[in-house]
């Protein structure tokens, strides 16, 4: 996995085209990276907003996308919706938001 890759500003409206290759990015409240969790062993890419709400978690063991369902504001819910990949998601666990709301890593 290379996790060198420079990370591209962009806008908010445009940081889909980056959430879908996984690639880092950092726009306006958004930014996506890809993180190492020593605990687990395996790397994750998380799109968060405002650096450190985490909207989508992708888990590249198991070449799966999760999505966070739970509401914190309209921003944020916005902001869900201009980064959000194409994919059919599963429902983020709450343990794995906290996981990354803490960078438990």
């Amino acid at each position: 996995m290379n996790t060198n890759l420079t990370t591209i500003k962009t806008s908010n409206k445009k940081s889909s085209e980056f959430a879908r290759k996984k690639q880092p990015f950092k726009a306006s409240n958004l930014n996506g990276e890809i993180l190492f969790n020593k605990d687990h062993n395996k790397y994750y890419y998380v799109i968060y907003s405002y650096k450190w709400y985490p909207l989508f978690v992708f888990d590249f063991d198991l070449n799966r996308w999760y999505e966070n369902k739970n509401k914190y504001s309209v921003s944020t819910t916005r902001q869900a919706s201009n980064v959000r990949p194409i994919f059919t998601p599963s429902t983020m666990p709450k343990e794995m938001f906290e996981m990354f709301k803490n960078y438990n890593f």
